[in-house]
């Protein structure tokens, strides 16, 4: 493993904070990824065999298995040790780097693909997009990717609703405006997607641990999580019982997808 210790110096401080007082709860509230997601890889991403991939702030390694069933040269990059050390508990056999998305530890023109699972948000800065320009091979891609939870259903969307009172200025991907950074920039968009799935499992997982495991709500103290959950308790009711934490829910969610490739200069 590859530590750097700038590796908090490019990282907004709602994420250092919250993902290092998260991390416990971040791998069981969040949902896996659609099975349309290999094809994406495989058709738009062009990841194979033989291909060599970065998962860019992989958090605790929820997009790992997608990309290790496709090839086993696989980097993980992730700034905060909390996220890490759930990553390698799970992944012991990743080549895992604390570093972030403005210093990646590889050469230049090195790396097939670029994959940011629910993270680019988090870093759509010059900075970062120089550097990934950096190790990018030519005509090397950036795949973008993020679930997000269907807020067409209206017990969903009453849940959204309240999250989002949270959050303050926290970079969320809903805001579009990590797109600004690409404008201009050495990548092309070839492709985009949106696939449509449900995270399975218990209350106490898919929606409060899910909940919990949001940046913005993770830094609050103790009392202000538990006020956050009595009042997602009652917003939610009738149609979801939140003190039946161990029941089956069905989380509707929408994942967007993005292909972007790194043009190359005459």
């Amino acid at each position: 493993m590859t530590t750097s210790g700038d590796s908090f110096s490019f990282v907004h401080p709602t994420a250092m904070t919250g993902f290092e007082m998260g991390a416990p709860v971040y791998r069981k509230g969040r949902p896996d990824y659609p099975q349309q997601t290999q094809a994406w890889l495989t058709d738009s991403v062009g990841i194979h065999g033989n291909s060599t991939v970065v998962d860019l702030g992989s958090g605790t390694g929820k997009f790992l298995p997608q990309l290790l069933a496709l090839t086993r040269q696989v980097h993980a990059v992730e700034p905060s040790p909390a996220m890490l050390g759930q990553l390698r508990q799970q992944f012991p056999q990743i080549s895992a780097h604390q570093a972030s998305a403005a210093a990646l530890p590889f050469a230049d023109q090195s790396i097939d693909a670029v994959i940011c699972a629910q993270s680019f948000h988090w870093f759509a800065n010059t900075q970062s997009l120089t550097d990934i320009a950096r190790v990018l091979k030519p005509n090397g891609k950036l795949g973008l990717i993020w679930n997000s939870r269907d807020d067409s259903v209206d017990w969903v969307s009453r849940m959204v609703q309240l999250i989002n009172t949270y959050e303050n200025d926290t970079p969320r991907h809903q805001s579009g405006a990590w797109k600004k950074v690409l404008e201009n920039s050495c990548f092309s968009l070839k492709d985009q997607a949106i696939f449509h799935h449900e995270h399975q499992g218990s209350i106490q997982d898919v929606i409060i641990n899910r909940a919990l495991s949001t940046s913005f709500i993770a830094q609050l103290d103790q009392n202000q999580q538990n006020h956050f959950v009595d009042e997602l308790k009652i917003l939610l009711f009738p149609d979801v019982k939140l003190d039946n934490t161990e029941a089956i829910i069905h989380m509707p969610y929408r994942t967007h997808a993005y292909t972007f490739e790194k043009m190359t200069q005459d």
